[in-house]
């Protein structure tokens, strides 16, 4: 895996464990940008607004995706 997709890698991880309770997406891009600045600046995607955006937005698009599957599951 290059630096790039690790890095991206990261941030999604990091987006998930933020959502384990219900969190709007502007709390998650203030959480991570005062990870970068106050402990990990190593990884530029934590200040990416478009970046966090989209990773939040796939982490829920993939949630709902399971969910669904799963109450599709049940019904049959």
């Amino acid at each position: 895996m290059g630096q790039v997709n690790k890095a991206l890698q990261d941030v999604k991880e990091q987006i998930e464990e933020l959502l384990i309770e219900p969190i709007d997406l502007q709390e998650v891009k203030e959480i991570l940008k005062n990870k970068y600045v106050f402990n990990d600046n190593s990884n530029p995607y934590l200040m990416d607004d478009k970046v966090i955006e989209d990773l939040y937005n796939e982490i829920l698009t993939e949630y709902e995706e399971y969910r669904w599957e799963h109450r599709q599951e049940n019904i049959h």
